[in-house]
């Protein structure tokens, strides 16, 4: 449901109750209208678990390339770096990055090829080989 005013959707707030389905059933504020105190009451604002769920599993993929299955990890190309936060207000221009302050990333595509060689012997470990390591089984 939207809401007129702002045109954004109703994003129930309301105070923690127990058993959570109580909520539906109770009063509650909009999130997205902070300028409007109106209490709204109604079972047509809330969302069921399934549609929630729906909607989490079909919301696009920002981090990986492709659809179903094993997806590749987008490339990234670093064009500038910019300082953002509030601790970078204050760095001066002898603080600058200079060429030994980089991190230098070892080759995906290696690291990828050295991962599948030993990704069978990771995978047929027990629980008493890696003991010593501090591994647990869950971990596993």
């Amino acid at each position: 449901m939207v809401n007129p005013e702002t045109g954004e959707p109703i994003k129930p707030m309301a105070p923690f109750r127990n058993p959570a389905k109580d909520a539906v059933h109770d009063y509650f504020l909009d999130y997205n209208d902070k300028t409007n105190e109106e209490k709204l009451r109604g079972k047509e604002y809330w969302k069921t678990f399934w549609e929630i769920f729906r909607d989490y599993i079909s919301h696009p993929e920002a981090k990986f390339d492709g659809d179903l299955g094993v997806l590749e990890r987008k490339q990234v190309e670093i064009t500038e770096i910019v300082h953002i936060g509030k601790e970078s207000n204050t760095i001066s221009i002898d603080e600058e990055l200079d060429e030994d302050s980089f991190q230098i990333y070892e080759d995906p595509n290696e690291l990828g090829r050295e991962f599948g060689q030993i990704t069978d012997k990771i995978l047929q470990l027990k629980p008493m080989d890696v003991k010593d390591f501090d591994i647990t089984k869950p971990t596993l």
